[in-house]
C-alpha cells in the first residue's frame, strides 16, 4: 500500500508539472507579437528627372497652350506591394486633369500587368527614363491577355546643350516615333511625338518655365 501511495503521488506530481507546462506553452502562443516600427526610406530625385517635392514645370505644346506638371509639397507614403518593409517614401508628380498623381521611384514609375487568377492587379516597379547610354527599355505595363505591345525606347545619346547636359531618349512603335530631351537638373525640357505614317506632330512639349525646390 505505501508502494502504491508513492507512486500515486508521484503520478500526480508529473500530471501537474505536465498540466503547468501545457499551460504556459499556450499563454506564449496567444501572446501578441510586438509591433515593429519601420522606418520608410526616402527615395529622393535623381538629376535628369528631378521631381523633389513642391516643384512645377510649365510647358508650351503644339497649340501654344499652357500644360503644368506639379509635385505635391512632401515625400509621400506609398507601397506597390502591400508589404510595410516595402513602404517608401517618394514624390508624386501631377499632371493636366491628374489630381491624384503618381509615385516617382526616381528614374521609374509603377506599372500595372493584369489580370492574375484573382483579378487583382500586379504592379510592379518599371523604368521610365535611364541615364546610362544605349539602354532599352519598355514603358508602362500590359495585359497578358492582348500581349506585350509596349513601346520600347533607347537612351541614345547624352549631349551639350546651351552648356547644360542633356539626355536623348528616342522611341516609339509602328503608328509613332518619339523623341525627349532630359536636361541635368531640370528635368523633362523638350518632347516630340511624330505619326510614323504621315510625319505629322501628333505632341509636342517645350519648356518655358520651371521651379526645382531643393
Amino acid at each position: 500500500p505505501k508502494k502504491l501511495h508513492l507512486m500515486l503521488r508521484i503520478a500526480s506530481i508529473v500530471l501537474m508539472i505536465t498540466c503547468i507546462l501545457i499551460a504556459c506553452k499556450k499563454g506564449k502562443q496567444t501572446e501578441p507579437e510586438p509591433n515593429v516600427y519601420h522606418q520608410p526610406e526616402t527615395l529622393k530625385p535623381l538629376s535628369y528627372y528631378p521631381m523633389f517635392p513642391g516643384s512645377y514645370w510649365i510647358y508650351l505644346n503644339q497649340k501654344g497652350d499652357s500644360v503644368k506638371f506639379v509635385t505635391d509639397n512632401t515625400y509621400k507614403k506609398h507601397c506597390y506591394n502591400r508589404s510595410v518593409e516595402d513602404t517608401v517614401l517618394v514624390p508624386f508628380l501631377k499632371g493636366p486633369g491628374d489630381s491624384e498623381g503618381h509615385p516617382i521611384y526616381q528614374y521609374d514609375v509603377i506599372s500595372e500587368f493584369p489580370p492574375r487568377l484573382d483579378n487583382k492587379p500586379v504592379l510592379k516597379r518599371t523604368t521610365y527614363i535611364s541615364e546610362v547610354v544605349g539602354k532599352q527599355f519598355k514603358r508602362g505595363g500590359f495585359d497578358s491577355r492582348y500581349g506585350d505591345h509596349r513601346d520600347v525606347f533607347t537612351v541614345k545619346e547624352k549631349i551639350k546643350l546651351n552648356n547644360d547636359s542633356v539626355l536623348v531618349i528616342t522611341g516609339g512603335n509602328f503608328v509613332y516615333s518619339h523623341t525627349e530631351r532630359y536636361a541635368k537638373n531640370v528635368g523633362l525640357i523638350w518632347s516630340c511625338k511624330v505619326d510614323s505614317s504621315s510625319k505629322d506632330t501628333i505632341e509636342r512639349l517645350s519648356l518655358v518655365k520651371f521651379y526645382i525646390n531643393r
